[in-house]
């Protein structure tokens, strides 16, 4: 006689949700290719926050010269909350 012996996993699903409206590059100039730039001028391009490691003029945010220091996107909140779900079957 054979005998069969089922097994379950709990699933754990996390949803993000945010608390505040996104801070984006709002107040943020955007880059201008014929402005100059210096260490730690501050600029947002293609979505983006960038800053100036050095000197600049007319290098973009992301070539491969590597004059900016990529912040992140524009578009995180500024903070989230993590709220996880425990399902058990």
């Amino acid at each position: 006689m054979t005998q069969t012996t089922q097994t379950t996993t709990p699933t754990i699903t996390s949803t993000i949700i945010p608390t505040s409206a996104p801070e984006g590059c709002k107040g943020i100039a955007n880059w201008d290719p014929s402005a100059t730039y210096v260490f730690g001028n501050v600029v947002s391009h293609d979505g983006h926050k960038w800053t100036a490691k050095w000197w600049s003029f007319g290098d973009t945010p992301g070539g491969v010269v590597g004059v900016w220091n990529d912040n992140g996107p524009c578009s995180i909140p500024a903070k989230q909350k993590k709220r996880s779900r425990f399902f058990k079957f």
